[in-house]
C-alpha cells in the first residue's frame, strides 16, 4: 500500500476468546492533531495558499482511503475469527 501522511488511523474493537461473540467495530480515528486554547482541533499547521489547502485536502483523501482499506480488511479478519471460534464450538 502506498504511503500517505498517516494523519488518520482506526481503532477496532473485537470480542476476544472467551468473549461473548459480537460484530467487530471500527471507528475512524485521527492520529495527530493540535487542539487550540480554546478546545477547537486543528487537523492542519496554518495554510497560506489555495495550492497549499488543494495539497492538504488531497493528502487526506488519500490517507482516508487508505485508512478505509486496511480497516474494512481488519474488520473481515475479525468477524472472520469470530465466526470461526462459533463454528468450532458447535
Amino acid at each position: 500500500m502506498t504511503k500517505t501522511i498517516g494523519k488518520f488511523g482506526y481503532a477496532l474493537r473485537a470480542p476476544k476468546k472467551g468473549d461473548r461473540p459480537m460484530n467487530a467495530i471500527i471507528n475512524i480515528v485521527p492520529r495527530s492533531y493540535s487542539r487550540r486554547v480554546d478546545g477547537e482541533i486543528h487537523l492542519s499547521s496554518d495554510l497560506m495558499s489555495e495550492g497549499e489547502i488543494d495539497w492538504h485536502i488531497q493528502a487526506y483523501k488519500d490517507d482516508l482511503d487508505r485508512v478505509g482499506k486496511l480497516a474494512k480488511r481488519a474488520l473481515r479478519r475479525a468477524n472472520k475469527r469470530t465466526l470461526d471460534r462459533l463454528r468450532a464450538t458447535e
